[in-house]
């Protein structure tokens, strides 16, 4: 049963301003130097975990856009659940590839140094395609001209 729009609207706009923080939160992880926040030249982990906390926030929000787009025609189908929880595995995939050191089974020697080095790069840019593949398989495509859609053109 489909939701009443007012919810639905919510969950946009929450969802929209949730992307939009966690994508900020996410560059300013990355490169702190273009916001004049930059200490030190290595990599610490107060970037790893703003950075991660960015992507939770822009996964959230776009779990809730699809929730908001996929209930405005019903149910949620099985491939848009399949895709959120594939998005979801990258999530914790980067999460813990970036805090492999600092969790204890990184691949540096000095556990009291935060280290992001190739292991831990691949292992986050492998969490972020997972992350963008689960969501790009449970957003609702249409297509314009599909047969049968009442489009001007297929009546």
């Amino acid at each position: 049963m489909p939701k009443d729009n007012g919810v639905q609207n919510m969950r946009r706009q929450v969802g929209a301003f949730l992307v939009g923080f966690g994508l900020l939160l996410m560059i300013l992880g990355a490169r702190p130097e273009w916001f004049d926040l930059s200490r030190t030249p290595a990599i610490g982990f107060l970037q790893i975990l703003t950075f991660l906390i960015g992507l939770g926030f822009l996964t959230f929000g776009l779990y809730l856009r699809l929730l908001a787009a996929w209930q405005a025609n019903g149910e949620l189908p099985f491939r848009a659940d399949l895709g959120m929880r594939l998005a979801a595995t990258g999530y914790i995939l980067a999460a813990v590839a970036a805090l492999a050191d600092v969790l204890g089974f990184g691949s540096h020697a000095d556990p009291m140094k935060t280290y992001f080095g190739p292991w831990q790069y691949t292992g986050l840019v492998l969490g972020l395609a997972l992350v963008a593949l689960g969501y790009g398989a449970a957003w609702p495509w249409t297509f314009p001209g599909k047969p049968g859609e009442k489009d001007g053109r297929h009546e």
